[in-house]
């Protein structure tokens, strides 16, 4: 049986590690022009690095809060069903 609701961390974690990656990726593109002296402060680069990242972060963890639940609903359901023999 294979589906997003039964594995919740395959939806979020590939959303969430892409989101990072992008967000790390911007970031070594920021470290290059600022190395180079032709970063623009009036851009808005800094402020989309850190939406992507704390955003990849914040879905990540929504990924794992859904992997708990999900344990811990067929760990109740486990035991409903040995209470009923």
């Amino acid at each position: 049986y294979f589906s997003f609701f039964e594995r919740p961390f395959m939806l979020f974690g590939i959303l969430g590690f892409t989101l990072l990656a992008i967000g790390l990726s911007l970031g070594f593109y920021i470290l290059y022009l600022f190395y180079y002296n032709a970063l623009n402060p009036d851009r808005p680069i800094m402020t989309l690095l850190i939406l992507l990242i704390l955003g990849g972060i914040f879905i990540l963890s929504f990924g794992l809060i859904g992997m708990q639940i999900n344990h811990l609903r067929k760990e109740v359901y486990y035991l409903q069903k040995k209470n009923n023999r």
